[in-house]
């Protein structure tokens, strides 16, 4: 059954990220408050 968060960025109930990506406080926060989803979403924004 997967996670599932309160994802800030979606303002919305969605699966949540598989593991914690950054170490410490920031990648706690980011795990729990980020959905799959939108951590897709803002990969594919960034500038290369």
């Amino acid at each position: 059954m997967a996670r599932t968060v309160n994802c800030v960025y979606l303002n919305k109930e969605a699966d949540g990220l598989d593991f914690q990506l950054y170490p410490g406080e920031l990648g706690k926060r980011i795990f729990d408050n980020i959905s799959k989803e939108a951590w897709g979403l803002w990969q594919k924004s960034k500038p290369c």
